[in-house]
């Protein structure tokens, strides 16, 4: 929010020697403006257009800006003065965009806040409300993604772009290198944790394209290479709710787990409805178990909150994820340490797998 850091900012960016696209967000609004046209005169003296788009390869990267400042006396959304809209003039700069692709290639685009959104979706503040517009004008094209960012989670969308689609619209929120806005217990390097509320790590995803082809790769902020997943053993609780916050979170790094309510959680921190995730215990007689994707908040993150209150910010909670998958450990299971192998299927068709093992306490 203070603008008064951007002209720093760009500055070092420009020692890393690499190009840098922004699309403007609602921290970079001129919050003293008194509407949506003059809500971004800061961004374009520093950064230029507010929109635009351009080539690379066979791929089309447009640029947008959904963030509606309704001005510093204006209409409020639930306590925020903007909203998500993309707006007539932004909707016909896509639309004369297209007209110069071929239908083969690829296009991406890119906007601030989601077109939908997956733990608030009737916020206007979090979600676009003109985005079957913009659906409209993609429906014809086989070779289509859009990102977003705004609610530092991770969340893949497969939306309806009307009759004249030939498949649904993927739109893909990316989470932040910040996480949960640098709160929580230090790490060893003496910066806050920070997982996302949602339960990946604080990080930033990669975009490979291959043709018209592409695919993400999630890589936490303080790794040099990607995460997949977190495996965890819940015991004694019923639920795994938001208001869970005494349920009972075993890693599985040798720490006995209880007998009564054993479950396993999988947290597929690039995870979503395309992922398919199985579990199968060694050493005994049953297959590959399938894991049901499942709508609760990531017990690492409701244990973390629970844990060290006090160093999160006081506005932030856990949230319910898009990407946990859970299942009950098999009865058979008897007291010891029973190796287990977790395979995800993810978005992009690409199978991870995790082995680690679960301790039975006697």
């Amino acid at each position: 929010d203070d603008l008064g850091l951007m002209e720093d900012y760009l500055g070092v960016l420009a020692e890393t020697g690499t190009s840098w696209h922004h699309c403007p967000g609602n921290h970079d609004v001129d919050w003293d403006s008194l509407g949506n046209s003059q809500a971004f005169e800061t961004w374009k003296r520093h950064r230029g257009p507010t929109h635009y788009a351009f080539q690379h390869g066979h791929a089309t990267f447009i640029l947008l800006n959904n963030v509606e400042y309704s001005g510093r006396h204006g209409t409020e959304y639930a306590g925020r003065r903007y909203r998500g809209v993309i707006g007539a003039n932004q909707l016909r700069f896509v639309r004369n965009v297209l007209s110069h692709v071929p239908l083969n290639h690829l296009i991406v685009l890119s906007m601030h806040i989601p077109l939908v959104s997956f733990d608030n979706p009737e916020s206007p503040s979090d979600t676009t409300a003109d985005r079957d517009e913009l659906l409209a004008l993609l429906a014809g094209r086989p070779h289509t993604v859009s990102f977003s960012g705004h609610s530092h989670t991770t969340e893949h969308h497969y939306l309806d772009a009307g009759p004249q689609s030939i498949e649904p619209h993927h739109h893909h929120v990316l989470t932040a290198i910040c996480g949960s806005w640098w709160g929580g217990p230090k790490t060893a390097s003496g910066r806050p944790v920070a997982d996302s509320r949602d339960g990946s790590p604080r990080g930033y995803h990669v975009l490979s394209v291959d043709g018209h082809r592409y695919e993400t790769r999630f890589y936490p902020s303080e790794s040099a290479a990607p995460a997949v997943m977190r495996v965890a053993a819940v015991a004694g609780t019923e639920s795994l709710g938001l208001n869970s916050l005494s349920v009972q979170i075993a890693a599985l790094s040798g720490i006995p787990v209880p007998v009564s309510g054993r479950r396993l959680v999988v947290d597929v921190f690039d995870g979503g409805p395309r992922t398919r995730v199985t579990c199968e215990f060694e050493g005994i007689a049953h297959p590959p178990q399938e894991m049901a994707r499942t709508v609760i908040a990531d017990p690492h993150v409701v244990d973390s909150f629970k844990a060290h209150r006090e160093s999160w910010k006081p506005w932030v909670s856990p949230a319910v994820s898009s990407h946990i998958w859970t299942a009950p450990l098999p009865l058979e299971l008897v007291p010891g340490r029973h190796p287990v192998v977790v395979r995800a299927v993810g978005e992009y068709g690409t199978t991870e797998e995790h082995r680690t093992e679960v301790v039975i306490e006697a």
